[in-house]
């Protein structure tokens, strides 16, 4: 009886000790929620002003701009907060730390359970340690680009649910005896709703290589525990991977989608050996000066013989070579290698995303940290052995990266949280980063600083030359700031035509769109705004945005009155490689061009050819029904007054 109020009272403490951590944490990464909307939140998030007015949340849900699936479980999440679009972000930034808190619980679980195999039963030291890996890893100011990042509460979600189902797997794990079917079938049911997470992001497919990791090492251990059947551990962990590698072939993934990239496969490979060495160290050591959002200055190495990547492939090789040759006797490091290369399978090998972002190492990094606190606890009990002082002055030095880790990350969170500070620490830390000098160029202009907006985008034009967003941006500014001196604009017009694409370019001519349809801005003409246009759509670099620099030239169209000419404009895509959004929009604008017949046939079009499932049906089924029954309506008015 006493062994279980002993028990009992061991537990009520600890959760009072990781409630009050957490909201220590909760504390310190607050500041971080007052800061603006950034970089790929807008082109994301950017529809969520038609689920505010509109109230349909559907077609933002299924819709997705962002990866294979659309994301939409991350999406409704984003849509219950439509209301706060775009004049709040702290409301966004608030619930990612919710979800955040949570996976830390998640971590924290999920080391006293990986303990207790190392262990061989749960212990006192085992709970403290695991108490300390959720504070190390709560805290670690690598997630600011995770957590103050509001596009990324798609990889907080998504860890939500590999965490769920790694610490379900454990869970069951931990028994001696063998499982019954009941087993199999609970454990099967536990890594499904892991793999849900593929709702959120696609990383979470990668459930089945954490699983198999865990599996490495437990194996190896000294103690004997029984270990799944290999059948099993083929549906659950081998085939999603599989499956997936497979579908990255077959649609073109890996080879096809290169021809947009400055870089081929084999280059991507390469410099992949040397980010993840980049990855690591932030890890292990991050600074204020390594952390940033903006890393696309991160050099392409283009050999393999160069010294760097050489060096980098040699040594994750003779690590790699090191975790399973050393399973058996240090398990940590085995652990703490295989689980991190595992978080970076998808994201650091074939498909051709960009080459750099910190946000990857949020799962990743658990491996790491695991490692180094156990590591840590296991060195002092030797220590201690050795000679207590030794062990005081260890403990004292893993009190000071503690301490560490906490100011950096509230160095981090403040930044986060003040968008003039961000701006400037983007441009300081990445002078040759063409996209820190771009954000820093929009938040100055948004600040009125129009003279400061002006030296970064001639600047971005001295250092880059080649990237038509700088140009986009500089007849934005313009026309709030007459005495910019620009070239001539066959020059720009023939500069566009040919430059390379950015995704500034699409944002700075909607907002130059806006400005003109709120102020005029005469020394933009919208004959030349479409000449612009005209220029881009030539340029077979932007073949993906032709559906919007198409929808701005029609808009621009619209606000001069010209009906006709936007319909026009919107006939010149084909059907068959139109968005149901674009067709819509479409139809609408042959309605104001009194071209009813026309509308009536795009809107018939998109019944019998795209809304060929339930869920197209329930997304666009009342829009288009809407649209038609305005047109009937109109033309019965027409036929009433006629």
């Amino acid at each position: 009886m006493r062994l279980m109020q002993s028990a009992v009272v061991q537990k009520t403490i600890l959760f009072g000790c990781w409630a009050g951590l957490l909201a220590c944490v909760a504390l310190i990464a607050w500041p971080g929620l007052s800061g603006a909307f950034y970089f790929d939140d807008w082109p994301n998030l950017s529809s969520l002003a038609e689920v505010k007015n509109s109230g349909y949340w559907l077609p933002f849900v299924l819709d997705g701009v962002t990866g294979n699936v659309g994301r939409p479980l991350s999406l409704l999440t984003f849509a219950a907060q439509a209301d706060a679009w775009p004049s709040n972000p702290f409301l966004f930034k608030k619930v990612n730390l919710l979800i955040h808190l949570l996976n830390s619980v998640l971590v924290g679980r999920l080391a006293w359970q990986f303990l207790r195999f190392l262990r061989n039963g749960d212990s006192l030291e085992g709970r403290i340690l695991a108490t300390l890996v959720m504070l190390l890893w709560a805290l670690h100011p690598l997630h600011a680009s995770t957590v103050f990042y509001v596009v990324q509460r798609m990889t907080l979600l998504s860890a939500t649910f590999t965490l769920i189902a790694v610490v379900g797997y454990m869970q069951l794990r931990l028994q001696i005896v063998p499982w019954t079917w009941r087993d199999y079938a609970i454990a099967t049911c536990v890594c499904g709703i892991g793999y849900l997470g593929v709702l959120a992001k696609e990383n979470a497919i990668l459930l089945g290589a954490f699983i198999l990791a865990l599996e490495v090492v437990i194996n190896s251990s000294a103690r004997a525990y029984f270990r799944p059947a290999s059948w099993w551990l083929i549906l659950v962990a081998w085939v999603p991977l599989l499956a997936t590698l497979l579908y990255l072939i077959l649609s073109g993934k890996v080879f096809h989608d290169y021809g947009g990239r400055d870089f081929s496969l084999l280059e991507r490979l390469i410099t992949q050996t040397v980010v993840l060495w980049d990855y690591v160290t932030k890890i292990v050591l991050p600074t204020p000066k390594s952390l940033n959002l903006y890393n696309d200055d991160f050099p392409i190495y283009r050999s393999l013989w160069s010294p760097i990547t050489l060096i980098s492939l040699i040594a994750w090789g003779a690590v790699l070579t090191a975790a399973v040759k050393l399973r058996k006797s240090r398990p940590l490091f085995t652990f703490a290698v295989l689980w991190f290369l595992a978080g970076h399978l998808l994201e650091s090998t074939i498909i051709p995303l960009e080459i750099y972002f910190e946000h990857r190492n949020y799962i990743p990094s658990i491996g790491i940290a695991i490692a180094m606190v156990v590591g840590l606890g296991l060195s002092l009990e030797w220590l201690k052995a050795q000679n207590r002082w030794l062990a005081v002055a260890g403990a004292i030095l893993g009190g000071s990266y503690l301490f560490f880790i906490v100011s950096v990350m509230g160095i981090e969170a403040r930044i986060w949280g003040d968008p003039k500070a961000f701006a400037i620490a983007a441009i300081s830390d990445r002078p040759d980063s063409l996209r820190a000098r771009q954000e820093a160029a929009a938040f100055f202009y948004s600040q009125g600083e129009f003279q400061k907006a002006a030296a970064l985008l001639y600047s971005i034009n001295k250092d880059f030359q080649e990237y038509a967003g700088t140009y986009a941006q500089l007849l934005l500014l313009k026309c709030s700031m007459p005495e910019l001196y620009l070239p001539d604009n066959d020059y720009i017009k023939n500069f566009m035509s040919n430059a390379h694409a950015d995704r500034g370019t699409d944002d700075a001519l909607y907002e130059l769109l806006n400005i003109k349809r709120s102020t005029g801005c005469d020394i933009i003409t919208w004959s030349y705004y479409r000449s612009i246009l005209d220029a881009l759509l030539e340029n077979p670099q932007y073949g993906s945005s032709h559906e919007n620099l198409t929808l701005l030239k029609a808009f621009s169209y619209i606000e001069e009155g010209e009906f006709n000419l936007a319909a026009d404009q919107m006939a010149l895509i084909p059907e068959k490689i139109s968005s149901i959004n674009f067709l819509l929009i479409k139809a609408r604008m042959e309605i104001m061009a009194g071209r009813f017949d026309a509308s009536v046939s795009t809107l018939s079009y998109i019944q019998s050819e795209r809304l060929n499932g339930p869920l197209l049906k329930a997304t666009y089924g009342n829009s288009v029904r809407d649209l038609k029954d305005k047109v009937e309506n109109v033309q019965l008015e027409i036929q009433a007054i006629e």
